[in-house]
């Protein structure tokens, strides 16, 4: 518990090929044709390398064109992303002071030809993928990569998940 918050954590360790990683289940657990929606706040302690949303549970971490649907942070940018495997669609969706230390609520919606992302105001989208979105099982992670030598640190204070064809 930290100032009332009780968070995931997930940190990698600063040597070559530090990893850590947090996921949802054993296995994947839901598929786009479920329609699922993840509503989510995070903090940064550091802005260069991780990962969350939805993704095969069984791959790794940080490889080219994943299959998934999820938000990137990379050298102090944070992108949505969607990938097939073969390719992916990234877009740019920084937010205007993007800061360690600081909480973002965040979703990812999944529609059946698209995918809105949401940052803070979770009523309009800030950009919607309508390419490369994988058909595989899914399930959610995060994901820290050690960059340049230095830990990478995410906290996750909140996870909500719907799926919108149950209801």
């Amino acid at each position: 518990m930290v100032s009332g918050h009780n968070f995931a954590y997930v940190k990698s360790s600063a040597g070559a090929g530090g990893l850590g990683v947090l996921r949802l289940g054993a296995g994947d657990m839901t598929n786009k044709t479920d329609l699922p929606v993840a509503t989510f706040t995070i903090k940064l302690d550091t802005i260069a390398n991780e990962e969350i949303g939805f993704f095969r549970s069984a791959d790794t971490p940080f490889t080219a064109n994943q299959r998934g649907i999820y938000l990137r942070v990379s050298a102090s940018k944070l992108y949505c992303v969607t990938g097939d495997g073969v390719n992916e669609e990234a877009f740019d969706i920084t937010p205007a002071g993007f800061a360690i230390n600081k909480y973002y609520q965040l979703r990812i919606e999944v529609h059946s030809t698209s995918v809105w992302f949401y940052i803070d105001n979770l009523v309009t989208a800030v950009q919607t993928n309508t390419n490369y979105i994988t058909t595989d099982d899914l399930t959610f992670k995060m994901s820290s990569k050690v960059s340049g030598g230095v830990s990478q640190i995410m906290h996750m204070d909140g996870f909500g998940l719907v799926r919108l064809r149950k209801q």
